[in-house]
């Protein structure tokens, strides 16, 4: 991995920043140093542009509209944070005395059980090393404990937990170890949804109009170091979009998915994981690839502003190689 962090502050001291990132199977196949040099400059351009950009000032709850990398990474914050997850529980405890139980974030029990929208299909496809010409760099043959996986696990299918990722620690009689120990490899979203661009618009501005709201809220891919993004106001009265920095999108999770009101009929694969940090406050150092619609409306978001730290200088002596007047 290849990660290109840029930081600027405005007069007020408040920080901006983007990123570029490039995750490659092997060295050579980075950018040349000609492109990556564009490549930054392009996103000095952007951190440059963002001092302009005004804040979000208001909390926000209704529909939102995903599109790009950031629907991978808010599955990948939903299916692997730090609260319920979709690996088994595997925490043994003490015979006697105190321990840490983690049993508040095992799924075992909703096996069986509706968990995300019933036109949601969740599968884990290790295997898998490349979608349409992108390369699945989590894909393994086999697991770190020696455990060969099945080219396919359906985890979740039409909203329903079928399945959970496993390693050999077993802790219940209905676990099996399904070779999952080096983490969840490949993993592929699909919906029933075969909606457009245009068609996901349209149906954000009429679920915003119908809560009584004055814009709907969209995020493409934006800098999200720590978990902070940048959002479109979206007009419910003429659709134009207004750009919006510093937002936080609150407490992500199974039932944010519940309720699903449209999604793109195209797929895309992202490879997610290393250094970049997720929702939640949770960070994963485990990288994944994931498979997942180009976009996705889902019915209820909590987005709030955040204000991002400021590092503001005052200035006493502008050189002190020079004598001061007084």
């Amino acid at each position: 991995s290849l990660m290109v962090i840029g930081q600027l502050k405005n007069q007020r001291g408040e920080i901006v920043m983007d990123e570029v990132v490039h995750s490659v199977q092997t060295p050579d196949q980075l950018p040349s140093a000609d492109d990556l040099r564009k490549e930054i400059e392009t996103m000095i351009t952007r951190i440059k542009n963002q001092l302009d950009v005004p804040k979000l000032d208001e909390e926000y709850s209704g529909p939102v509209l995903l599109s790009g990398p950031v629907v991978a990474r808010i599955f990948s914050s939903v299916l692997f944070g730090r609260g319920e997850t979709i690996f088994a529980n595997n925490f043994i405890p003490k015979i006697s005395g105190y321990q840490y139980s983690n049993n508040a974030a095992s799924m075992e029990n909703k096996i069986g059980k509706n968990v995300l929208s019933e036109s949601v299909t969740v599968k884990a496809k290790p295997k898998l090393r490349s979608y349409n010409g992108v390369p699945l760099l989590s894909a393994f043959d086999i697991d770190d404990e020696g455990i060969l996986p099945p080219d396919e696990v359906t985890i979740v299918q039409n909203g329903v937990l079928k399945n959970l990722l496993n390693d050999r620690t077993l802790t219940q009689s209905n676990q099996a170890a399904n070779g999952f120990s080096s983490g969840p490899g490949v993993i592929e979203v699909t919906t029933t949804h075969k909606d457009s661009e245009k068609q996901l618009k349209e149906k954000l501005i009429a679920a915003a109009k119908a809560e009584g709201l004055e814009y709907g809220l969209m995020v493409r891919n934006s800098p999200a170091l720590i978990g902070i993004w940048s959002v479109y106001k979206v007009s419910v009265k003429d659709g134009s979009e207004e750009l919006l920095r510093n937002a936080l999108l609150q407490d992500v999770n199974f039932k944010t998915f519940r309720r699903i009101l449209g999604a793109a009929g195209t797929y895309r694969a992202h490879n997610i994981g290393g250094s970049n940090y997720l929702l939640n406050g949770s960070d994963s150092n485990q990288q994944t690839s994931y498979i997942v619609p180009e976009s996705i409306l889902l019915e209820t978001m909590e987005v709030k502003p955040f204000e991002m730290p400021t590092l503001k200088e005052d200035e006493y002596v502008s050189n002190p190689l020079v004598k001061q007047d007084n």
